[in-house]
């Protein structure tokens, strides 16, 4: 783990890796990301975008390891509830 803490918490710009190999690249606060985050799972997806209360909310890009499938979305608590724009099918 490597970021900044405060008061044994993290906050601000912060990068783990997980246990299951996945990883994770952003801002946090009061140890909960928040604001901008990349998240890698060990399945290859990834998620590039805004983060609240530890959940996905907000604008973001998520990639399907698998396909290759790019979608622009929003998203809200975790979910994504409508496609903006397909990068790539």
């Amino acid at each position: 783990m490597i970021g900044q803490y405060k008061q044994g918490k993290r906050n601000g710009y912060s990068v783990f890796k997980l246990a299951d190999g996945g990883s994770y690249h952003g801002q946090f606060v009061d140890d909960k990301r928040e604001g901008y985050g990349m998240h890698k799972w060990a399945n290859k997806n990834e998620y590039h975008g805004q983060w609240k209360n530890h959940i996905r909310n907000g604008e973001g890009v998520y990639k399907e390891g698998a396909s290759g499938k790019i979608k622009r979305a929003i998203w809200e608590n975790d979910k994504r509830v409508k496609v903006l724009e397909i990068i790539k099918q």
